[in-house]
């Protein structure tokens, strides 16, 4: 193996060491590249723990706020009393769609989308820097192990044709 060398780096501003040998990966041991796999899979279980976590305070907030009523209430009216519940019912129904054929609900309900597509662009970012935050470590690990297994083989003379 050729001695190592001190060389500066790109700026001048700093001496490494510089090895000949472009090896150094492949001689890292298996294990090693275990102990990184194993590192990567829990901060990606960290990640999901966190994330049900969080989704599940969310969802219990949620409910606490905007509680929808029994159901088991409901089944126990009576059938005129279930009736008339019907009927109201389909009277805010017609009500709404009146509103919703006129001027200004036609305004309000283009309002809408464009709230909504503000705010889904915005998700549509987030979603990608979450997908990021998730994905780059395995990517990394990923490339660092195909890295490794081709340099070991390379290094150890059966590269093939």
């Amino acid at each position: 193996m050729p001695p190592a060398q001190l060389n500066r780096d790109a700026l001048g501003a700093g001496i490494y060491q510089h090895n000949e040998s472009r090896s150094v990966v492949a001689q890292w041991p298996f294990r090693r590249l275990a102990w990184l796999w194993g590192a990567v899979l829990v901060y990606m279980a960290a990640l999901v723990v966190l994330t049900i976590t969080q989704t599940r305070a969310r969802s219990r907030e949620f409910d606490s706020h905007f509680m929808l009523p029994d159901t088991a209430q409901y089944r126990q009216l009576s059938p005129a009393a279930r009736a008339r519940a019907d009927s109201f019912a389909d009277s805010v129904k017609r009500i709404a769609q009146r509103f919703l054929n006129s001027e200004e609900g036609k305004a309000a309900v283009q309002d809408v989308y464009v709230v909504l597509g503000k705010a889904s662009r915005g998700a549509a970012r987030l979603a990608l820097i979450e997908l990021a935050i998730f994905f780059t470590p395995a990517a990394a690990m990923a490339i660092l192990t195909l890295v490794w297994h081709r340099r070991r083989r390379l290094s150890s003379g059966d590269a093939g044709a």
